[in-house]
Protein backbone atom coordinates (compact mmCIF):
# COMPACT_ATOMS: atom_id res chain seq x y z
CA UNK A 1 0.00 0.00 0.00
CA UNK A 2 2.42 2.40 0.99
CA UNK A 3 4.70 1.64 -2.44
CA UNK A 4 1.55 2.47 -4.61
CA UNK A 5 0.93 6.06 -2.45
CA UNK A 6 4.71 7.05 -2.65
CA UNK A 7 4.60 6.13 -6.90
CA UNK A 8 0.76 8.02 -7.21
CA UNK A 9 2.63 10.50 -5.19
CA UNK A 10 5.57 10.91 -7.61
CA UNK A 11 3.59 10.77 -10.28
CA UNK A 12 1.41 13.37 -9.43
CA UNK A 13 4.26 15.47 -8.14
CA UNK A 14 6.40 15.27 -11.62
CA UNK A 15 3.04 15.98 -13.58
CA UNK A 16 2.84 19.17 -11.49
CA UNK A 17 6.60 20.30 -11.98
CA UNK A 18 6.14 19.60 -15.89
CA UNK A 19 3.12 21.61 -16.02
CA UNK A 20 4.95 24.63 -14.36
CA UNK A 21 7.80 24.50 -16.49
CA UNK A 22 5.88 25.49 -19.64
CA UNK A 23 4.76 28.41 -18.16
CA UNK A 24 6.42 31.60 -19.07
CA UNK A 25 7.73 33.99 -16.54
CA UNK A 26 8.15 37.48 -16.64
CA UNK A 27 11.72 38.60 -16.49
CA UNK A 28 11.51 41.22 -13.75
CA UNK A 29 14.60 43.85 -13.65
CA UNK A 30 16.64 43.49 -10.20
CA UNK A 31 15.64 45.72 -7.65
CA UNK A 32 18.13 48.42 -6.48
CA UNK A 33 18.57 49.06 -2.98
CA UNK A 34 17.08 52.21 -1.47
CA UNK A 35 18.72 53.98 0.95
CA UNK A 36 16.63 55.19 4.34
CA UNK A 37 13.80 53.96 3.21
CA UNK A 38 13.42 56.33 -0.01
CA UNK A 39 13.15 55.06 -3.54
CA UNK A 40 15.55 55.33 -5.94
CA UNK A 41 14.52 57.08 -9.15
CA UNK A 42 15.34 54.88 -12.22
CA UNK A 43 18.38 56.80 -14.36
CA UNK A 44 17.93 56.96 -18.13
CA UNK A 45 20.55 54.37 -19.42
CA UNK A 46 19.94 55.66 -23.47
CA UNK A 47 20.41 58.77 -24.90
CA UNK A 48 17.40 60.34 -25.89
CA UNK A 49 16.11 59.18 -29.15
CA UNK A 50 15.97 62.23 -31.75
CA UNK A 51 12.15 63.85 -32.45
CA UNK A 52 10.26 62.71 -35.35
CA UNK A 53 8.70 65.63 -37.15
CA UNK A 54 5.75 63.23 -38.74
CA UNK A 55 3.52 60.75 -37.23
CA UNK A 56 3.82 57.22 -39.07
CA UNK A 57 1.82 56.31 -41.63
CA UNK A 58 -1.26 54.52 -40.71
CA UNK A 59 -1.29 51.27 -40.99
CA UNK A 60 -3.00 48.78 -44.22
CA UNK A 61 -6.21 48.23 -43.65
CA UNK A 62 -8.05 44.99 -44.70
CA UNK A 63 -9.27 46.51 -48.31
CA UNK A 64 -5.49 48.55 -48.92
CA UNK A 65 -4.30 47.07 -52.34
CA UNK A 66 -1.04 44.76 -52.08
CA UNK A 67 1.23 47.87 -53.50
CA UNK A 68 -0.30 49.86 -50.25
CA UNK A 69 0.50 47.24 -47.78
CA UNK A 70 4.12 47.14 -49.20
CA UNK A 71 4.53 50.50 -49.13
CA UNK A 72 3.78 50.83 -45.36
CA UNK A 73 5.44 47.82 -44.74
CA UNK A 74 8.45 49.27 -46.65
CA UNK A 75 8.50 53.01 -44.43
CA UNK A 76 8.43 50.71 -41.26
CA UNK A 77 11.32 48.62 -41.74
CA UNK A 78 12.81 51.83 -43.04
CA UNK A 79 11.86 53.37 -39.74
CA UNK A 80 13.10 50.44 -37.94
CA UNK A 81 16.53 50.87 -39.50
CA UNK A 82 17.09 54.28 -39.18
CA UNK A 83 15.77 53.76 -35.18
CA UNK A 84 18.71 51.18 -34.93
CA UNK A 85 20.93 53.70 -36.84
CA UNK A 86 21.73 50.94 -38.97
CA UNK A 87 22.97 53.97 -41.69
CA UNK A 88 23.88 51.09 -44.26
CA UNK A 89 20.86 49.53 -44.68
CA UNK A 90 18.84 52.38 -44.22
CA UNK A 91 20.33 54.31 -47.20
CA UNK A 92 19.57 51.08 -49.24
CA UNK A 93 15.96 50.99 -47.71
CA UNK A 94 15.52 54.58 -48.61
CA UNK A 95 16.53 53.84 -52.25
CA UNK A 96 13.64 51.35 -52.65
CA UNK A 97 10.77 53.17 -50.70
CA UNK A 98 11.72 56.07 -52.68
CA UNK A 99 10.74 53.87 -55.98
CA UNK A 100 6.74 53.15 -54.29
CA UNK A 101 4.51 55.46 -55.49
CA UNK A 102 3.73 57.71 -51.76
CA UNK A 103 1.05 59.73 -50.20
CA UNK A 104 1.80 62.85 -49.88
CA UNK A 105 1.95 62.06 -45.90
CA UNK A 106 3.68 59.29 -46.50
CA UNK A 107 6.33 61.12 -48.92
CA UNK A 108 6.38 63.53 -45.78
CA UNK A 109 7.74 61.07 -43.28
CA UNK A 110 10.14 59.32 -45.54
CA UNK A 111 11.74 62.79 -46.14
CA UNK A 112 11.89 63.61 -42.34
CA UNK A 113 13.66 59.53 -41.89
CA UNK A 114 15.50 61.18 -45.15
CA UNK A 115 17.27 63.67 -42.87
CA UNK A 116 17.92 61.43 -40.16
CA UNK A 117 20.28 59.41 -41.70
CA UNK A 118 23.42 61.10 -41.87
CA UNK A 119 25.24 61.29 -45.36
Amino acid sequence: MTKRWIIAFSIIATGILLADCGKKKEAQPPSQPTSAGVPSQPTPTAAAAPVETAAPPPPPNSTDSYEAVVTVRSIDYLQGLVARKNWARARAALKQVQTRSLTPEQQRYVDSLKGQIPP
